[in-house]
């Protein structure tokens, strides 16, 4: 895998996705008919270690992967990042009875030690395996600079000197963990050059902070410190009506 930067934010349930592709991409003619398209559909189902920068998921279900970024890159307040792929398919691992040895064994193999013992003390605390489910909705194309200046109306730092092309992918991502479920939008541009993805990740931000509702919150994230963010949202949702719940008895 190469350089990526990736942002999140949460969908609003008023404003369809046609018009919400409509709003954002309109003036990106290569992605426009991609976006009229099907898009690939698959679900995934992603461990929480309680980590930014190690990933673990059951690809559509069923082939055990690992994401380990490799290196981060932090340009205009932008973060690029750097991602390895392991494939673990050989690994037996029951997704419906995770035996935590088997897992810890894994990681240890895989991963440094520091995270390792993170990893291992943050799966030890918790009553069971946190498991979340991502639906994902997702199309993807190839794009010029000039086409993302003449989308954002910005004027690219630097233009002459950075790449030309980045991959651009547009998801829709619809996440449930214990029945509980919440819904978001993800922008990710890839490529070989980070300084290119910082400048044109810096441009993307601006133009989704002009482009969304007030109420929708633009977060830089990979998946990995994304699943973290949205379990840790939810417990921190339950303690909250738990002390409401508590203080309306107490009256």
């Amino acid at each position: 895998m190469g350089w990526e930067v990736r942002f999140f934010w949460n969908k609003n349930p008023n404003i369809s996705i046609e018009i919400t592709k409509d709003i954002l991409f309109k003036n990106l003619n290569s992605f426009v008919k991609n976006l009229k398209s099907k898009p690939e559909k698959r679900t995934d189902l992603y461990l929480n270690f309680d980590l930014n920068n190690i990933g673990m998921k059951f690809r559509t279900k069923r082939n055990l992967e690992m994401k380990k970024r490799t290196k981060i890159i932090t340009q205009d307040g932008i973060n690029c990042e750097s991602w390895q792929k392991i494939y673990l398919n050989n690994k037996k691992i029951d997704q419906n009875n995770i035996n935590l040895q088997k897992l810890f064994q894994i990681l240890e193999n895989c991963i440094d030690k520091e995270d390792y013992n993170q990893a291992k003390s943050f799966m030890e605390s918790k009553e069971k395996v946190e498991i979340v489910s991502v639906q994902k909705n997702r199309w993807q194309t190839s794009v010029s600079k000039k086409e993302i200046q003449n989308m954002t109306s910005t004027q690219l730092r630097n233009f002459e000197k950075i790449g030309n092309i980045v991959s651009m992918e547009f998801t829709e991502v619809n996440l449930e963990y214990d029945e509980k479920k919440a819904e978001y939008y993800s922008v990710c541009i890839e490529g070989g050059n980070p300084s290119t993805l910082c400048t044109i990740g810096d441009a993307l931000w601006s133009y989704l902070e002009k482009n969304l509702e007030k109420d929708q919150k633009i977060f830089q994230m990979g998946y990995p410190e994304f699943i973290a963010f949205y379990l840790k949202n939810i417990q921190f949702d339950e303690k909250a009506n738990q002390e409401n719940n508590s203080e309306n008895l107490q009256k």
